[in-house]
């Protein structure tokens, strides 16, 4: 049996249907009620892409029909009606809304879609309430449920998923990051096939998260180091620092972090052929990387990795940080700046000031690549 095949807008004019229906053929109500009037008025700017004009509007319409019909079929809908509405962009002023639609649902009060419902509300609770792991597994068995209904996904699918796996990830529940990443690569495959940035925040975050999980294992790492490069191939060699993408330096420095655990962690020679096949493909990201002369002439006098932050350091610990900077002939570091560091604000002091004390033996070649956005990383793990 097929399932129906419904996008974000389908669903939404499902709910305003119900909405002029209830409105149509009520007999409990006057001929034109303030929260029709304002529902008209929230259709109206919508069709218009007035979006705050469609939120206003369309919240004073639940609010008159909970003052006018209380418990009705209309109010239910006219609450999920808003609270789906605000729920990616405000989730915590959607919780009422959506909970009382949900409320009304539970009284047999509506005839709403039981799976939406449940869904957008379970995403409100999951956000607002800061990722507690009881909300986590409502919002993923929600999402489940979706998909078993309706089939194919909706870029509102994708969202949740994807902020599933962000609030997994930072609340150390790395299998559920994994899983809830994994269903957003899935659902982006199908509706945006060419759309880069989201299949690479979907993949970089299952990278992250198989890495991170302690104690990790040699296949954890090689795992971590495919996803990595998978995002990395996604993106074409970047034009300079100041337009390079976000998610792919994001890629680099983590792809840099596999590879200290990797070393740290390596103790077979079979390992080493896996972790080379797992990189195989040519890496080059900035556009003249492949016609560089050979080493740009750099040797250098001096050049003292940075040390490992003064933050305590616990076991497992990764890091990792990508830096750009340019040289000139008077031998010295110029501009140090961040590309990507991971963790955030963990090392990146210290490397600039540490690249700074970098010193040439002679001028590099005379050529404008080699002498702007010259890339260096430093990477390291706690493994004991």
């Amino acid at each position: 049996m097929l399932k129906p095949k419904l996008t974000d807008l389908t669903r939404l004019i499902v709910a305003c249907a119900a909405v002029l229906a209830a409105g149509l053929f009520s007999q409990s109500v006057a001929e034109t009620p303030d929260y029709m009037a304002e529902y008209k008025l929230h259709s109206e700017a919508l069709a218009n892409g007035d979006r705050a004009a469609a939120i206003e509007h369309g919240k004073a319409a639940w609010e008159a029909a909970e003052a006018a019909l209380g418990d009705h079929k209309l109010t239910a809908t006219l609450a999920f009606n808003y609270g789906r509405l605000i729920a990616l962009s405000d989730p915590a002023t959607a919780r009422a809304p959506l909970r009382r639609a949900q409320e009304l649902l539970d009284a047999g009060i509506g005839e709403l879609p039981q799976s939406e419902v449940r869904a957008y509300l379970a995403y409100a609770e999951y956000i607002a309430g800061k990722t507690r792991s009881r909300a986590a597994k409502e919002l993923r068995e929600a999402l489940l449920a979706l998909e078993a209904e309706f089939g194919e996904p909706t870029a509102t699918d994708v969202v949740m998923w994807l902020d599933l796996a962000k609030g997994e990830l930072k609340k150390k529940r790395y299998s559920g990051a994994v899983e809830a990443a994994e269903k957003a690569e899935a659902a982006i495959a199908i509706l945006w096939p060419d759309n880069i940035d989201k299949m690479g925040e979907a993949l970089l975050l299952q990278g992250i998260a198989t890495l991170v999980s302690f104690p990790r294992t040699i296949e954890d790492v090689l795992a971590a180091t495919g996803l990595f490069g998978r995002v990395i191939l996604l993106y074409p060699p970047q034009k300079n620092f100041e337009t390079f993408d976000i998610i792919l330096a994001k890629a680099i420095a983590w792809d840099a972090a596999a590879g200290a655990a990797f070393r740290s962690h390596s103790k077979k020679p079979e390992d080493q052929s896996k972790y080379d096949a797992a990189g195989a493909e040519p890496r080059y990201y900035f556009e003249y990387s492949p016609n560089l002369p050979d080493d740009c002439g750099v040797e250098w006098e001096k050049r003292i990795p940075p040390k490992y932050p003064n933050t305590p350091l616990y076991r497992g610990y990764i890091g990792a940080v990508m830096v750009v900077y340019d040289l000139g002939d008077d031998l010295v570091v110029h501009n140090p700046r961040i590309l990507a560091e991971v963790p955030a604000n963990a090392f990146s002091k210290k490397v600039r000031n540490n690249i700074r004390s970098w010193r040439l033996k002679a001028p590099s070649v005379d050529h404008p690549a080699c002498r702007t956005n010259r890339m260096a990383q430093f990477s390291f793990v706690i493994e004991e």
